[in-house]
């Protein structure tokens, strides 16, 4: 393997880890806004959870588009 790929698949498992806590942390303070009753703040959170699950469907789909591009032809 060479360095290039190799540093762009430790780049692409810190972006996937990065999108993960995101989500992660983001539904934890959405589930804490809702149990104190703060719906504005619970709004916010809502909107970060699925700006994340939206990145990360965005990403997983670029990830499967550029695999099946590199897949020789059959």
């Amino acid at each position: 393997m060479s360095g290039g790929r190799f540093l762009a698949l430790l780049a692409g498992l810190l972006g996937v880890a990065f999108v993960l806590v995101w989500v992660l942390v983001s539904v934890a303070a959405l589930v804490y806004a809702l149990t104190n009753e703060d719906g504005g703040s619970a709004g916010t959170y809502a909107g970060l959870a699925v700006a994340g699950l939206a990145v990360g469907a965005l990403a997983g789909w670029g990830v499967r588009r550029v695999a099946r591009a590199r897949r020789p032809p059959r």
